[in-house]
C-alpha cells in the first residue's frame, strides 16, 4: 500500500487573546517573570504593550535579578519538551553563529531592514540589533527596522522582549 504525503501537521503552541478573555501560556509566564526581573535590575523599562505581558496574563511584579537577554531563550527552551521542540522545528541558533551571519549580511549596508521569517527566539534579530546599536544607531531606529515571524507566539513575544532589552542595555 502506498501512502501520499502526510497530512499530519505540527500544532504550534498558541496563546489566544480575545478582548473579553485571556488564555495564558505557561511558557510565557516563565519567560515574562525572568524578563521582568532583568528589567527591574537594569532599571530599564520595557513597553507596557509588550506581547509577552499579554501572553503571560499580565506584567509580573518581581524583585530585581540581574541578567542578560539571552537568558530568556534558556527559560523558554527549558519550558518546551523535546517532542514539542521537534514538532515545532524549534532549534535555536547559537549566539556566535548568529553574530557571524549578521556581520556578513550587514557588511556594506547603511540603515538596513533586517527580517527573519522563522525567527523563533530571535537570535539573528538580537545579533542584528546589537550590531546596529554598536554602530551608534538609536534603539527606536534599530527596533523599527527589525521584523520577525514564527508559528510559536511565545517565541516571537520573547524575541520582542529580548531585542528591546538588548537595545536598552546598549545605553542608547
Amino acid at each position: 500500500m502506498t501512502r501520499g504525503p502526510s497530512t499530519r501537521t505540527a500544532r504550534p503552541y498558541r496563546a489566544v487573546w480575545v478582548p473579553s478573555e485571556v488564555v495564558v501560556d505557561e511558557r510565557a509566564v516563565a519567560v515574562a517573570q525572568r524578563a521582568a526581573e532583568m528589567e527591574q535590575a537594569a532599571r530599564a523599562s520595557l513597553p507596557d504593550d509588550l506581547a509577552l505581558w499579554r501572553l503571560a496574563g499580565g506584567r509580573p511584579v518581581v524583585a530585581p535579578v540581574a541578567g542578560r537577554p539571552e537568558e530568556l531563550g534558556i527559560v523558554l527552551e527549558a519550558a518546551l519538551d523535546p517532542a514539542a521542540r521537534r514538532r515545532l522545528g524549534a532549534h535555536y541558533t547559537p549566539d556566535p553563529l548568529a553574530e557571524g551571519l549578521v556581520a556578513r549580511a550587514l557588511a556594506g549596508h547603511v540603515a538596513p531592514a533586517v527580517g527573519d521569517p522563522a525567527c523563533g527566539g530571535g537570535a539573528l534579530l538580537l545579533a542584528a540589533a546589537r550590531a546596529l546599536s554598536a554602530r551608534g544607531e538609536a534603539p527606536a531606529a534599530v527596533v523599527s527596522r527589525l521584523w520577525g515571524m514564527d508559528i510559536d507566539a511565545v517565541a516571537v513575544a520573547r524575541r520582542g522582549a529580548r531585542v528591546r532589552a538588548a537595545c536598552r542595555r546598549a545605553g542608547r
